[in-house]
């Protein structure tokens, strides 16, 4: 990011840390996220700036999208994806916006990005000045130190020793000539089972020596995971690549929800990794210094048309955090009202000294967050669709949780 960035900011206290937080020693880790008025910023590896990666609410429509113009026969592969430093207006604003960046008001001068190439061509086509980072995120990661993940609490796991992918607790979107991801006991890091990329004819019987070739497809956690009682969180799991390296390259993708309204892509690996063909590696990405009340993670593999290469598993995910400890952790259902349940959309919330409130849906999705100083408020659900609804008030003596019916 360039540093003419914070020319232009009324957000001062957020702008401060956000400063901060580029002054800090690089994290131990592969990747650092942080968020500033609702806005991803993401440094992959122990690079010294943060870039911009696309934000979207459909994973499955991103991926077809980017994929459009990917060309087998021709070996084309117009959704592999490039860093770029773009010069910022609030014409080339409104192009970026079109391709899932959303470039913040206080962004001045230019900004990194992270493109495929079917929106580098729309950069190309309507004279955008930008430049190409090559080497931007070729740094090989650190693993995670053991004893500073020691001493956190582990919020959510999963071994798939018996949890199956796509199964109730994982979405997936396997395409109509692939198998997609799947579950194989075959090779695992740990336990019996483990998550491979599979593919075509012989593949779907995923064993090591059965490869992967003309896919695409993705997996994700159904539900967010609640992390609201936890700060400093860390997702880590465990990674092996092979990936094609001849022709158009293999592409593995990681998603992020932090905020429980969309995806961000923070990350892609290609044959260029330094993870490619090293066998099992742990990934550790931290958010450090933040808190947020839910997460979900997602995963894409493409591969290229011209070779075969053993794909992508996952095993052993783990998302782990430091119990926060505070004024909301006293229970104060007793001291709050809230009338009327069910409602037609608009109900009152009353208690003494409202900080906060927020209001998520029975999938864990963050609806509506406010910031109020006042005993009583009034909420409207009105454009939301009917069902189950929970309820967070937060005062200066505690918090409560409660559900409401919108029928």
């Amino acid at each position: 990011m360039s540093s003419a960035i914070f020319a232009q900011t009324s957000q001062s206290v957020e702008m401060k840390q956000f400063l901060d937080n580029q002054k800090k020693t690089f994290l131990n880790a592969n990747t650092e996220v942080f968020l500033l008025d609702g806005t991803c910023w993401t440094r992959a590896y122990g690079e010294k700036e943060y870039c911009l990666t696309p934000t979207m609410q459909d994973i499955n429509e991103y991926e077809a999208r980017i994929h459009q113009k990917d060309n087998k026969e021709n070996g084309v592969c117009k959704s592999k994806f490039h860093f770029l430093k773009v010069e910022i207006n609030d014409k080339n604003k409104k192009l970026l916006s079109t391709m899932n960046i959303f470039v913040p008001e206080y962004v001045q001068n230019n900004v990194n990005v992270y493109l495929p190439e079917i929106d580098i061509d729309k950069l190309i086509d309507a004279n955008v000045n930008f430049t190409y980072l090559n080497d931007y995120g070729k740094q090989a990661f650190s693993k995670p130190k053991n004893e500073e993940k020691g001493a956190k609490s582990i919020i959510w796991s999963d071994g798939f020793e018996t949890n199956s992918v796509p199964g109730s607790n994982y979405f997936a979107n396997n395409g109509t000539t692939n198998c997609g991801w799947g579950d194989v006991n075959c090779y695992q890091h740990s336990g019996t089972w483990s998550v491979w990329c599979a593919s075509n004819g012989a593949a779907c019987n995923a064993c090591l020596g059965n490869y992967v070739n003309n896919m695409d497809a993705d997996f994700g956690i159904s539900n967010h995971i609640d992390v609201s009682s936890y700060h400093d969180i860390s997702f880590t799991y465990w990674i092996d690549l092979d990936l094609n390296n001849s022709g158009t390259n293999d592409e593995f993708r990681r998603y992020d929800d932090l905020t429980g309204g969309g995806y961000t892509l923070e990350f892609t690996a290609t044959s260029a990794s330094p993870w490619d063909g090293q066998l099992w590696q742990q990934v550790s990405v931290d958010y450090t210094g933040q808190s947020f009340n839910y997460y979900a993670f997602a995963f894409a593999f493409s591969s290229n048309w011209t070779g075969t290469s053993y794909g992508v598993y996952l095993d052993d995910l783990e998302l782990t955090g430091t119990p926060s400890v505070g004024i909301e952790d006293i229970d104060i259902s007793n001291q709050v009202n809230i009338y009327p349940s069910p409602t037609s959309g608009i109900f009152s919330i009353e208690a003494e000294n409202i900080e906060k409130i927020e209001i998520t849906n029975i999938m864990g999705q963050l609806i509506k967050q406010i910031k109020v100083n006042s005993n009583k408020n009034t909420i409207d659900l009105s454009s939301q669709p009917n069902g189950i609804y929970f309820i967070k008030v937060v005062t200066d003596k505690g918090s409560a949780r409660e559900k409401i019916v919108k029928e």
